[in-house]
């Protein structure tokens, strides 16, 4: 049932655009490939994008606290002016634990707990990035186990080790990328070399589907959908070259 999905990356204009492809001017983090493949498919669900990131600056003689406390203070209201506008069930995807709603003592008040308080509405936390699973598998932690430490939300998840295959991570094969190799023409190998592939056809301001940051020496295939591709390299000394096809078979 929810239909809205607010991101603090998101660029402001987000919500105005709607094609089906993320495209670099969309916000920050929405560079990176993986990120970008959740907006392409946020927009099959046909999830409507906000933002709620601050655009004002604090000015700078403030103490850091202060202006923190006014960054998650301005995400806060701008969350809450989309939640009553939308009236709609609100998926909100946060940074750095900013969704934090609890306040341990002499701990920072976040943006969660801005939004809490100022709304009155009591927000499912959930924190997927602090713990790691001792199975192969997600799994929900025990709060119990924290006495030390109170839980700052409401679900703390647990995720996989994190595991390698050919050093890339080996959850992206799992979920059906494959490994693909970099057109031998496009190979830089005495200089550092960053290596991006896009849908076949789509243009440069588009977030590629992979990137690879390469030194000299390294070697490393793209992991990538099932598809057709346009690769292009750049490198300090040519900058970026012209795109050369390349295709993935299905499994």
């Amino acid at each position: 049932g929810y239909g809205v999905y607010a991101a603090e990356t998101f660029s402001e204009g987000i919500g105005q655009r709607e094609p089906s492809v993320p495209l670099l001017s969309d916000g920050a983090y929405t560079k990176e490939p993986v990120y970008g493949r959740l907006i392409r498919r946020l927009r099959v669900l046909d999830y409507r994008l906000v933002p709620y990131e601050e655009t004002s600056s604090a000015p700078s003689s403030l103490p850091f606290d202060q202006r923190q406390l006014q960054r998650h203070t301005a995400q806060a209201t701008n969350l809450m002016a989309h939640v009553m506008r939308e009236k709609a069930k609100v998926l909100v995807h946060a940074g750095e634990g900013n969704h934090t709603e609890y306040v341990r003592p002499g701990g920072r008040t976040l943006m969660g707990a801005v939004f809490k308080a100022s709304s009155g509405i009591d927000p499912l936390s959930i924190n997927q990035t602090s713990f790691e699973s001792p199975t192969a598998d997600f799994v929900v932690c025990d709060p119990a186990a924290l006495e030390d430490q109170p839980p700052s939300m409401d679900i703390l998840i647990g995720v996989p080790k994190l595991t390698y295959e050919r050093g890339r991570p080996a959850w992206r094969r799992q979920l059906g990328d494959r490994f693909a190799e970099i057109p031998a023409a496009l190979h830089r190998t005495g200089q550092i070399a960053i290596y991006e592939a896009r849908m076949a056809g789509e243009p440069v301001n588009v977030t590629p589907m992979d990137r690879l940051l390469l030194r000299p020496g390294e070697s490393l295939p793209l992991l990538l959908p099932a598809g057709r591709y346009d690769v292009s390299v750049w490198t300090a000394k040519e900058g970026w070259s012209s795109a050369l096809p390349l295709a993935v078979a299905p499994n």
